[in-house]
């Protein structure tokens, strides 16, 4: 009786060992490479510009690109920009 008792907590925990290793191992999925945004055009910066004429803080991502500071304005003020 002890043989047949193990025999599921074993199979479990080779089952368990196979799955971490080969979830973290990366094999077989490829992460996809994220594409760079394209520099802004005179628009957008015109657009953006101007929201921040109207009072909106602007922040400036690490590619460059502008957008709305959403921690620092709220939506009425978004709105009255806009």
């Amino acid at each position: 009786m002890p043989v047949r008792r193990a025999v599921p907590k074993i199979a479990a925990v080779a089952l368990f060992t196979t799955l971490l290793v080969t979830g973290c191992s990366g094999s077989g999925l490829s992460v996809a490479k994220q594409e760079k945004s394209p520099p802004p055009s005179a628009q957008e910066r015109a657009y953006y510009k101007c929201l921040e004429k109207n009072g909106l803080t602007l922040e400036t991502r690490d590619d460059g690109q502008l957008r709305v500071d959403k921690d620092k304005n709220d939506d009425a003020s978004m709105v009255s920009a806009e």
